[in-house]
């Protein structure tokens, strides 16, 4: 696994990212410089860390549909629960599955399977990612993409970020124990 890297010199930085400078993104509020490279309690950098982009069927299929939904699972958490049920991506204290992409990748990742019929985007475990996942939306519907975004999260956020997130919806949140 690589060392968490600051936006590289020169590196044009999405918009939403910026938010990351003094990062209040969860209720931990733990401000970590994340443009520059350092962490916070979800141990995530500014950059694109996610653990997989697949096509997923069954899971709320009145949501997803026939063709399935285009999942995009962030790595870390903001929560840690001793139960998760995506550890193998989420954990904080040991060695993830964790690929690091540009958003140029993630959105033609996304593309193909809007082409293959999907109509929904969904974000999973996205609450220490917003900033990421609104780049992600800007960019897709800077392309003339138009399908449903789905924010699946642990529901660990500041109440007032929701708003500001407000680009996807449906919000569906999992109960977990820490």
């Amino acid at each position: 696994m690589q060392p968490p890297e600051a936006m590289p010199e020169g590196t044009h930085v999405p918009e939403p990212l910026l938010d990351l400078m003094d990062c209040t993104w969860c209720p931990r509020n733990c401000r970590a410089r994340r443009l520059e490279g350092a962490l916070g309690y979800c141990r995530t950098a500014a950059g694109f860390s996610v653990g997989s982009i697949c096509v997923h069927r069954g899971e709320e299929p009145v949501i997803s549909g026939p063709h399935g939904i285009c999942n995009i699972f962030f790595t870390r958490c903001n929560m840690q629960c001793l139960y998760c049920q995506n550890h193998q991506i989420s954990r904080n204290n040991a060695p993830i599955v964790e690929y690091r992409l540009g958003l140029r990748e993630i959105v033609q990742r996304v593309e193909r399977a809007l082409e293959c019929g999907v109509r929904c985007v969904g974000f999973v475990s996205p609450s220490h990612c917003i900033p990421q996942m609104l780049a992600i939306i800007a960019a897709l519907l800077q392309r003339g993409r138009r399908p449903a975004f789905v924010m699946n999260t642990n529901a660990y956020r500041c109440l007032c970020h929701l708003v500001s997130a407000g680009a996807a919806s449906p919000y569906l949140s999992s109960m977990s124990r820490s």
